[in-house]
């Protein structure tokens, strides 16, 4: 998840010095852009390539979506532009810091747990994939979009550490 990392602490600061101004193209990059989520969610359901770097992708051109289409929602001095990547900086930098290696000490229960938890219908990545994409065109529940962010970010952890710790 670096690139996304990195996008969104790029997001912050340009957010800070430039106040971006969207060009009247910016709404035909959205829906290229969001046309290349949607690929990238469709080779993820099908396993065809690494699961880490497509959810990266998946996540990095996601968050370009929001931060184009969003902006024509709220005034140009709006702080969600500003707190939301660094929010997604911050939950992408830790998890990726303090749970990127296997602890030693997870017993035998915990990981059938979380194996169980990991085969749930529910927790399918491109469910979790499609949930965001949805999100972004529900613009009265804004806090929806980072949530379901945040839970794509934790299952794609959740599922590194599980195949570390079994293969």
């Amino acid at each position: 998840m670096y690139f996304f990392i990195v996008l969104n602490i790029v997001l912050c600061i340009f957010e800070q010095q430039a106040r971006l101004i969207i060009a009247p193209l910016a709404i035909e990059v959205c829906y290229f852009v969001l046309f290349l989520a949607l690929l990238c969610l469709v080779i993820v359901s099908l396993k065809k390539a690494e699961s880490v770097l497509w959810h990266d992708v998946f996540s990095s051109l996601v968050i370009v979506v929001w931060f184009i289409y969003w902006r024509y929602l709220f005034k140009d001095d709006s702080i969600i532009f500003f707190f939301f990547p660094l929010y997604f900086f911050s939950m992408g930098a830790l998890i990726e810091l303090f749970f990127s290696a296997p602890s030693k000490h997870t017993d035998v229960e915990t990981l059938k747990y979380m194996a169980s938890i990991k085969g749930n219908y529910l927790f399918k990545p491109w469910i979790i994939m499609m949930g965001v994409l949805i999100s972004l065109s529900l613009e009265d529940n804004y806090l929806l979009f980072p949530v379901l962010m945040t839970l794509l970010l934790i299952r794609l952890k959740f599922s590194i550490y599980l195949n570390s710790v079994s293969g």
